[in-house]
C-alpha cells in the first residue's frame, strides 16, 4: 500500500476545514436564531455577519475539489508512467 502523497494530506486538510467551516457557521446561526436578544438590530447584523462566513468556506471547498481532482489525474499519470516503465523492459 502506498503512503499518503502531500497532494492526499493537502486534499484532507481542505475536506476537515470545509467541514468545521459549514458546521461553527451552521452553529453561529443556530445560536443567533435561538437566543433572546435585547435589540433586534443587533440579531439582524449577527445573522449578516455569519452569513458572510459561508464566503471562505465556499472557496474552501472548491480548493478541496480541485485538489481532489489534482489528485487522481497525478495518480493516474503515476501509474501510467509505472506503466511505461516495466513496459520498456
Amino acid at each position: 500500500m502506498a503512503s499518503p502523497s502531500s497532494s492526499q494530506v493537502v486534499t484532507v486538510l481542505l475536506a476537515s476545514g470545509v467541514g468545521a467551516g459549514f458546521g461553527a457557521t451552521i452553529d453561529a446561526l443556530r445560536y443567533v436564531h435561538h437566543v433572546t436578544w435585547w435589540d433586534d438590530a443587533t440579531r439582524q447584523d449577527l445573522i449578516r455577519y455569519y452569513g458572510k462566513a459561508y464566503v471562505p468556506v465556499i472557496f474552501l471547498l472548491v480548493g478541496m475539489v480541485l485538489s481532489m481532482a489534482a489528485t487522481v489525474v497525478s495518480a493516474r499519470l503515476r501509474a501510467r508512467a509505472a506503466d511505461d516503465d516495466v513496459s520498456d523492459l
